[in-house]
């Protein structure tokens, strides 16, 4: 039989390492016992090296690979079709809208220039200054209408505005009355000419044939002063 520990000492555990720590009190009369001495016991630690889990898959990675369906499957003729129908119905739909918003955006600019040929020919009412049209037209300055609609930007060499502006009396060319500058003045967004109406009915009428390019249909965009 293993042989009893002493009393008041505790038991050690195999494999543990013992500390035995002396703590000595003072010496002189009347002082207290030192304190007796206690024992630590460290239960030592295992310092092998722990074995490295294998990493997750990595015993799939060398199994059989299971092979799916999927990876062969295609598509069929129906499905194809049916896409192709669904393209179809999409590009119906959306190409006459896109359309639309382009010939309105170009019937927009249009009427822009309808209106700055009229206000180049008649004059802006809106606008007076001293009892007097500050932005008067061509009819104002010329006592009449211009001949073709060049003569609102090239001076004419017959007629009242054949000679230069005189102020005070507001007679005489004083052009350009329409800008000029991208040499589209007497044109509608989609190319075709403006038409022009003086010795013919309608007569005093701006017209452009409109996206169709064709005058008298119903897409024709005009106005009258």
């Amino acid at each position: 039989m293993p042989a009893a520990a002493a009393p008041g000492r505790p038991r050690m555990m195999a494999g543990a390492t013992t500390f035995r720590t002396a703590i000595s009190g003072p010496t002189r009369p009347g002082a207290m016992a030192p304190a007796p001495r206690r024992e630590l016991n460290i239960a030592s630690k295992d310092k092998r090296p722990l074995k490295k889990a294998a990493p997750p898959g990595c015993l799939l990675a060398f199994g059989p690979k299971k092979s799916s369906s999927l990876d062969t499957r295609g598509f069929t003729v129906i499905e194809i079709l049916m896409v192709l129908v669904l393209l179809g119905i999409l590009t119906a739909v959306a190409i006459p809208q896109f359309l639309n918003y382009g010939n309105d955006a170009k019937a927009a600019v249009t009427k822009e220039r309808l209106f700055a040929l009229r206000n180049a020919i008649v004059g802006d009412a809106r606008l007076v200054s001293g009892g007097r049209f500050s932005s008067a037209g061509y009819e104002i300055h010329c006592v009449g209408l211009p001949a073709t609609l060049a003569d609102l930007v090239t001076q004419p060499a017959a007629g009242i505005c054949a000679s230069a502006y005189d102020p005070f009396n507001q007679r005489g060319w004083r052009g350009p009355y329409v800008n000029n500058s991208d040499g589209t003045y007497n044109a509608d967004a989609w190319g075709t000419a403006i038409q022009y109406f003086t010795t013919t009915a309608p007569l005093r009428t701006l017209r452009s044939c409109g996206p169709d390019k064709s005058c008298g249909t119903s897409d024709d965009i005009s106005i009258t002063y």
